[in-house]
């Protein structure tokens, strides 16, 4: 699914997963509407995406199963 799938997803709290992820890998959105990640830590969505431009980021996003 696409990143904006996956984003309506995880405002609910849906735990979602990416081919670049490591299996124990996942992130969701926080009430506080942070990205909050596997490991609890959290951080601000466009933190996030400064780091990841490239177009591999738009698409192939999962929902994690444990």
């Amino acid at each position: 699914m696409t990143i904006f799938e996956a984003n309506e997803l995880m405002v609910a709290g849906v735990k979602m997963t990416h081919p670049l992820f490591t299996k124990e890998e996942f992130i969701t959105i926080a009430p506080d509407g942070k990205y909050l990640f596997e490991d609890g830590c959290k951080c601000e969505q466009k933190e996030f995406w400064k780091y990841r431009q490239d177009n591999c980021w738009l698409t192939d996003w999962a929902r994690w199963e444990n």
